[in-house]
């Protein structure tokens, strides 16, 4: 998995790598121009022009500029200062310096990246204006970060790392392999993007031997459309057995759409360890029943059942370290009380100061699902607006109880269901104007 870092982190990197690892500062940056080069389309592209700042991100973009003079490319520079030796190294091999944008195939913006904090000044605050207003049809790249006031920038290349801030831009990125070890970054971040190496390394195999008993048993707790998609989810990813608690209304549907689900009515003693419980069951205090006569239970709570928890706080700290939540933004904004502008700013910082009275798993869905168990912050960064349709949450608490039926730990059941479900709704939106929950089950 990558890590992901905020500007803090990635300044600790770089200062582990360089004072405790003993990793020469040049070195980093002559890696890095290299995996920048080798990410271009050279064969498409002939003319460059990079603007440089005067710190390490525009020490890139000047090793780029000497690498890709030594491809024969036509490439120039707008830097007006650079402490590093690669501004005399490009000075020394004639690279041209311009003060202001040209005609150009590519322009790469290596003028901050996340070396700033403070309000950007002249001369930088020119070059920027320059570049937005004059850069014609050239295609615009970042390095590490979108230097702030740049428009409509076309992709980001992050280097080593997933920059944080990058989680809330809808714009084209990838992360570059600078050379060093990941087992360095752990060292300075504890959150990460997970990728499908890291699903297939925490997914079990399955015996041919296996029979239904060792899918295991979970109860879905949930009234009306959301009950049937809850229960199909699981059923579609392989509990063994699967039960529905609802209303009679609902269970005679489930009969017709899900006849493969045992049926009962609600009541509050539930026999199966594993219980997904909210959808549609109501906002009366009543409710709370569920999880005072459950509290030993392995519990996946969303929607309704949180809003009455939210309204019964003192459940949190009694709830198990194998519950799960699934609060959307709104929702945990009431279980804990902060405001939805503080929890968007930051809500890495929200989810350790919940997890100070909540021994479980939170997974906070967004754009970014982040789920969360105290130690490590694993981020599904695949969502997408085609699927921000009723139903979605309903599904994916179907899934999580089911892998957890299956024997998976609370983390990693959240994590298996939070990224499939994220993977095939980014695989059908690139094929459908719209896409359902309906969609997702049939495609997992």
């Amino acid at each position: 998995m990558i890590n992901i870092t905020n500007n803090e982190e990635s300044k600790n990197i770089d200062n582990i790598l360089i004072n405790e690892y003993k990793i020469a500062e040049i070195i980093l940056i002559e890696n890095a121009a290299n995996a920048i080069l080798n990410s271009l389309d050279l064969d498409k592209y002939e003319s460059f022009i990079i603007a440089c700042g005067p710190g390490n991100n525009g020490a890139d973009g000047l090793a780029l500029a000497r690498l890709l003079n030594m491809k024969n490319k036509e490439v120039k520079l707008i830097c007006p200062y650079n402490k590093t030796i690669h501004y005399d190294i490009c000075k020394n091999l004639n690279i041209e310096f311009i003060e202001k944008v040209e005609y150009t195939d590519i322009i790469i913006d290596a003028l901050f990246g996340t070396g700033i904090n403070d309000e950007i000044k002249s001369p930088y605050k020119e070059i920027i204006e320059d570049i937005n207003n004059n850069r014609h049809k050239a295609k615009l790249i970042s390095i590490d970060l979108i230097t702030e006031g740049l428009d409509n920038v076309d992709e980001v290349l992050m280097l080593s790392s997933y920059k944080e801030n990058m989680l809330y831009m809808d714009v084209k990125n990838r992360v570059l392999n600078i050379g060093v070890n990941k087992k360095y970054y752990k060292k300075a971040s504890n959150k990460y993007i997970v990728d499908e190496d890291f699903i297939k390394s925490i997914t079990k195999k399955i015996s041919i031997f296996a029979s239904k008993k060792d899918f295991g048993r979970n109860t879905i707790v949930a009234k009306k459309g959301a009950a049937l998609l809850a229960t199909r989810a699981s059923i579609r990813c392989g509990a063994g057995y699967t039960t529905l608690l609802s209303d009679a209304v609902t269970l005679d549907k489930n009969l017709i759409i899900n006849n493969e689900a045992l049926n009962k009515e609600i009541n509050y003693e539930i026999e199966e360890k594993v219980i997904a419980i909210g959808p549609n069951i109501g906002l009366e205090d009543e409710n709370i029943e569920f999880i005072e006569k459950n509290l030993e239970k392995d519990l996946i709570i969303d929607a309704d059942m949180i809003t009455v928890l939210s309204k019964h706080k003192e459940y949190i700290p009694l709830l198990n370290e194998n519950t799960i939540l699934t609060p959307h933004y709104v929702e945990f904004c009431r279980l804990t009380g902060d405001s939805l502008d503080s929890l968007v700013s930051n809500p890495f910082e929200a989810l350790k100061r919940f997890k100070t009275h909540f021994k479980g798993v939170v997974v906070l869905k967004g754009k970014n699902n982040i789920i969360y168990d105290g130690n490590n912050f694993y981020v599904v960064n695949l969502g997408n607006s085609k699927m921000a349709k009723a139903g979605m949450g309903d599904t994916l608490l179907g899934m999580i109880s089911s892998y957890k039926a299956q024997g998976y730990s609370s983390l990693n059941a959240s994590i298996i269901a939070t990224y499939k479900q994220a993977k095939v709704g980014k695989e059908l939106s690139e094929k459908h104007e719209s896409i359902s929950a309906s969609m997702i089950i049939d495609n997992l």
